[in-house]
């Protein structure tokens, strides 16, 4: 990566990091509601995403510690703690969730829909770094997606699995919308964008929405 490509990126991060900051406390207020849902519900999830809602209080609390040794701290920690690696499809469920709560405190303070893409790539960073430390071989990604879409918590309609392409992206399958209901044709079409595939899939659902939805990748 060129010097200036790599000093684009740090900034993006760092906006992304800034935001958060300044949305601190309805964060906090967002994930605090989560983890006490996943308490009371006696949820699998509840010991380990009360472990990450820690480290998300404590990347708030310091401010002159960089995000790579908040990283680190984490893989120590979580071992000493669990004295295993996390099973993979958990580590992006507790991200998930996080980043959801992080998304719908900007939306709800009415922050520039611009400064979203650094929040995504803010936590495109953490989940790459972070399943580091996952070493399972038996993550079946379509019954993790099928999670997500029935979950309380998260209020997905739909997951869409994309592929990379010489040429562009593949829709390569869909969780949540039915299959009679998409056009067979949109599973061998490669687009240029990933957001000409998701604003197909949307013409397919949105009459039936009556609420604005996002859509956000997940690396």
């Amino acid at each position: 990566m060129s010097q200036s490509l790599n000093y684009h990126m740090n900034m993006v991060m760092m906006q992304g990091i800034n935001l958060l900051r300044s949305n601190e406390k309805q964060i906090i207020y967002e994930c605090k509601k989560i983890l006490d849902y996943l308490k009371n519900t006696h949820k699998r999830t509840a010991e380990s995403f009360e472990f990450a809602y820690n480290y998300f209080l404590k990347f708030f609390q310091s401010e002159e510690q960089s995000l790579e040794n908040i990283i680190e701290e984490i893989r120590s920690e979580w071992m000493k703690t669990f004295y295993r690696p996390p099973e993979t499809h958990q580590l992006i469920y507790i991200l998930t969730l996080l980043e959801n709560a992080v998304h719908k405190t900007i939306k709800e303070n009415n922050e520039p829909s611009f400064r979203q893409p650094s929040v995504q790539y803010l936590f495109a960073k953490i989940y790459e770094d972070l399943i580091l430390i996952s070493k399972k071989d038996n993550f079946h990604i379509d019954h993790f997606c099928h999670e997500l879409v029935m979950s309380k918590q998260l209020q997905i309609d739909w997951v869409a699995r994309i592929q990379h392409e010489e040429k562009g992206y593949r829709l390569k399958n869909v969780i949540g919308i039915s299959e009679e209901s998409i056009d067979p044709l949109l599973f061998k079409r490669i687009e240029p964008t990933w957001f000409w595939i998701s604003e197909s899939l949307l013409k397919i659902t949105g009459e039936n929405q009556s609420i604005k939805r996002d859509v956000f990748p997940v690396p």
